[in-house]
């Protein structure tokens, strides 16, 4: 038997209740938008660095909406018989 790992990124949702649960200009982790024009994820804040107003009411509409994600790395570890 040999076990074999594998790192996945994985993007979570971030819901405008858990939004609220972060400190309001300094989100503790990198914001991920959906962009409806690729269809795809794409980072739109890095963690840490401070949200102006405007940027925090597109947020937390992004939120509102299902459209705010964080990215979370997995690992996943696999038995071979």
């Amino acid at each position: 038997m040999s076990e074999e790992k594998t790192i996945s990124e994985v993007y979570l949702q971030i819901s405008s209740n858990i939004l609220e649960s972060f400190p309001k200009f300094r989100p503790p982790v990198d914001l991920y938008r959906f962009d409806d024009s690729v269809s795809q994820v794409r980072k739109s804040h890095v963690a840490n660095a401070r949200l102006g107003k405007e940027k925090q009411k597109q947020v937390a509409e992004d939120a509102q909406k299902g459209r705010l994600f964080y990215c979370a790395m997995i690992i996943v570890s696999m038995l071979n018989i």
